[in-house]
């Protein structure tokens, strides 16, 4: 398939709108810092996204961040229109989106401190694969950080059979709209015949992979019909072992860094005989051993960060680098039948639950998840800890037991403990008017979701989404509760209660706007008062 029939796949059908909260230079810049790296000011940088699309995850990074140059390119003209659409309506004046092949990109475009190409490593053929290593040597900055991600063995060994079958299901099939309806129907089918118990067609050694299979066909199915047709249903998918893809890097002089996800490169899910062995098996070979815990993991994604391979690196983390960053939780305590005593144990929105023994780090965990989702620099955090257990001063011993343990968390899992090089400011109470960034109102427009200043996507209720054209600074309460009025009587709204008072309209649909704003505030989507 050439590069005019994959931009003419493209914009037949082109790929949804998504937001890749990885691929943010916050994160980038926050790995590397963390291991030792002289990184860019992400408020100051330069940022190219490769195969951007309509500029979906690139715009909102713009927009957060207004001094800093942004340019993405793609093949697919229509995705690119739709951008600079997008564009226009923000009035954004920092960003470039350019059709066009990465095969061509210009010397003349200089060097940026982050390049992104996620989603499209694995999608396209070698010579371009080796086009996109080749172009991140030449155009990293000195100190800048690549992130890239690609399908991995031996994962996808089990996704790879679903897309077998779905291609061949499909293979006589050209309109792109029945061929993802056949891969869908197919897909069930298989999902069915697994399903039964009494069906011993598929022998001994399907059974080991049934659970697999199951759970990536259910992935499958649950996928959004475009991405379907250029991700599972493309001409190329190509998986590569992690050592594969970093031989292929290194050619390239650039090293590995880490992964986008911090804690997917820590053995914290392994029991520690494991580790051992773990050890024994890898020497100081960090590529080794990290082939081996994908082995363990049977991992089928992956989302590298590289630098140059002169750049140095600092593998041992101090906690005290954490005094340079910004922290969020997405924990919450979970509270026995003495409402005032430190809780010990806490739940995350996934469910993940953890306990932590120290007292400092339980009021930590407890003060993040009060100022959530405004993160806290450890001054402040300290601030709050010495509030939460009642002192005047925190001894220093202690406060080195507390930023070893939330560098732990950070270890284990992002929803325990998040580290960031930079914050966005935010609201500590709904502003009246209340304005919702600009971003998240025009990417709802045509969306059940949206993105918040975390860059993170964020599924909106019904009643948020209807609001948010009018969350723009300019309606106050008063105001919001007279359009809601209008929905009442134009039969958009209902009110359970039969017969309310007008007094009592004012009243629930005052009640109503002051949860959506909360809801707002909560999952970051609210601009503080100006």
């Amino acid at each position: 398939m050439s590069s005019t029939d994959i931009a003419a796949r493209y914009n037949a059908v082109p790929y949804p709108r998504f937001i890749f909260y990885q691929t943010h230079p916050n994160r980038l810049a926050t790995v590397g810092y963390l291991l030792g790296m002289d990184v860019a000011d992400i408020t100051q940088c330069r940022v190219l996204e490769l195969g951007c699309a309509s500029g979906a995850n690139l715009l909102p990074m713009a927009a957060q961040l207004p001094q800093s140059e942004f340019v993405g390119i793609d093949l697919a003209a229509v995705q690119i229109a739709e951008g600079q659409r997008m564009i226009e309506a923000l009035g954004l004046e920092n960003v470039r989106l350019l059709e066009m092949n990465l095969l061509d990109f210009p010397e003349e475009m200089g060097q940026f401190d982050y390049i992104i190409a996620h989603g499209l490593f694995s999608w396209v053929p070698l010579e371009v694969q080796q086009a996109i290593l080749a172009l991140c040597k030449r155009h990293l900055a000195p100190h800048g950080i690549a992130y890239i991600s690609y399908n991995t063995y031996p994962g996808w060994h089990v996704t790879d059979s679903i897309r077998d079958l779905m291609r061949f299901h499909t293979r006589n099939i050209d309109d792109p709209i029945a061929k993802t309806d056949a891969a869908l129907e197919v897909v069930q089918w298989a999902q069915t015949v697994l399903s039964d118990e009494h069906n011993h067609a598929f022998g001994a050694l399907l059974d080991v992979f049934q659970h697999q299979l199951a759970d990536q066909l259910h992935r499958i199915q649950s996928r959004d019909a475009s991405s379907l047709l250029h991700d599972e249903l493309s001409d190329f998918n190509q998986p590569y072992y992690f050592y594969e893809f970093m031989q292929m890097a290194t050619a390239h002089g650039l090293q590995y860094l880490a992964e986008s996800h911090f804690a997917a490169v820590m053995p914290s899910d392994l029991s520690p005989e494991t580790i051992v062995e773990l050890n024994h098996l890898a020497g100081r070979d960090l590529i080794r051993r990290e082939q081996y815990m994908d082995y363990l993991r049977n991992r089928r994604f992956r989302q590298t960060l590289l630098v140059h391979d002169d750049v140095t690196l600092q593998r041992s983390i101090s906690p005290e680098k954490l005094r340079r960053l910004f922290i969020t939780t997405k924990a919450e305590p979970l509270y026995g039948s003495d409402p005032h005593r430190l809780p010990t144990h806490f739940t995350t929105p996934r469910g993940l639950k953890f306990d932590v023994e120290n007292a400092a780090t339980a009021a930590a965990l407890v003060a993040l998840h009060a100022s959530a989702p405004i993160a806290l620099s450890v001054g402040e955090l300290l601030a709050a800890v010495r509030n939460v257990l009642g002192l005047e001063t925190i001894p220093l011993d202690a406060v080195n037991v507390l930023l070893v343990d939330l560098l732990h968390l950070f270890s284990i899992h992002e929803e325990f403990i998040t580290l960031r090089v930079w914050r966005p400011t935010l609201p500590v109470e709904p502003p009246s008017p209340a304005q919702v960034w600009s971003v998240a109102r025009l990417f709802a427009e045509g969306d059940d979701f949206t993105v918040n200043l975390w860059h993170e996507r964020i599924g909106l209720t019904p009643l948020a989404k209807r609001l948010l054209p009018y969350l723009d600074g300019q309606h106050d309460h008063a105001a919001l509760i007279e359009v809601m009025r209008g929905w009442l009587e134009g039969g958009q709204l209902s009110i359970e209660e039969p017969h309310p008072s007008d007094e009592r309209i004012v009243y629930l649909l005052s009640k109503e706007i002051d949860k959506v704003l909360e809801w707002l505030m909560a999952n970051a989507l609210l601009l503080p008062a100006e």
